[in-house]
């Protein structure tokens, strides 16, 4: 829960940039691999096409 709209609309900004691996975890309430996955993006690499999760496309 948020105390403002600008709060929320900051974390959702931040979540959209998030892999989908990490997104997984978040859905989950996988905290471990949430804090593994941050902490070793490049240990686990970014498995997934770039053009896949390009994130360019007008909403």
């Amino acid at each position: 829960m948020f105390t403002s709209p600008n709060e929320a609309i900051r974390m959702e900004k931040q979540v959209k940039g998030w892999s989908r691996r990490k997104k997984i975890a978040l859905i989950e309430e996988n905290w471990g691999k949430l804090v593994e996955y941050s902490k070793n993006y490049e240990q686990f690499g970014n498995k997934i096409n770039k053009h896949d999760e390009s994130s360019t496309s007008s909403d």
